[in-house]
């Protein structure tokens, strides 16, 4: 960051990526100072592991704000665990309302969402198989 102009220099589009992360972290300061960062993380993998059988199942503008939180903080795998949250077509008639499932739609959007962020999408613990 210089007086008149800002420059990011990255080995591809995800450090670029994580270039704009860390600007926006330095933006949230009143005054932004003249400065040099050469940054890389210290490891490859930096993943988080959300439960979403367990308590309140997340929406899907939900999840992509929780995407966009891991984003800023340059986490680069989201492992989303799901069984009965899931929309399993054997059990379309269980009684469960609309927020209390994701949908395989919902889940595509959720992954294509990620994969924008630099973000790999998983998908744990699908213990049935759907037809879509």
């Amino acid at each position: 960051i210089a007086e008149n102009c800002i420059s990011i220099e990255a080995q591809g589009p995800a450090g670029a990526f994580y270039a704009i992360q860390t600007l926006r972290q330095i933006f949230t300061h009143k005054e932004i100072p003249c400065l040099f960062i050469a940054d890389k993380p210290d490891f490859a993998y930096r993943g988080f592991y959300h439960d979403a059988t367990r308590g309140r199942v997340p929406s899907l503008e939900g999840t992509k704000k929780m995407v966009d939180r891991l984003a800023g903080l340059k986490i680069n795998s989201l492992q989303l665990y799901v069984e009965h949250p899931f929309d399993f077509i054997e059990f379309k008639n269980d009684g469960k309302t609309e927020d209390q499932y994701l949908t395989v739609d919902e889940i595509l959007e959720i992954d294509q969402y990620c994969y924008d962020n630099f973000i790999d999408f998983v998908l744990c613990n699908l213990k049935k198989t759907f037809a879509s």
